[in-house]
């Protein structure tokens, strides 16, 4: 039983690494975005 959910482990784990990395990609993202914005100021 626990051989079978092996593979369905695996899935989930590379998921919540997929999830964290765009996660923090995205506030990153964030922070320059807003930098550009504040050094715009149009």
């Amino acid at each position: 039983m626990i051989v079978g959910a092996l593979p369905f482990t695996i899935v989930m784990v590379l998921m919540v690494i997929a999830l964290s990395k765009a996660l923090f990609r995205d506030g990153l993202r964030e922070k320059a975005g807003n930098a550009i914005l504040a050094d715009a100021k149009i």
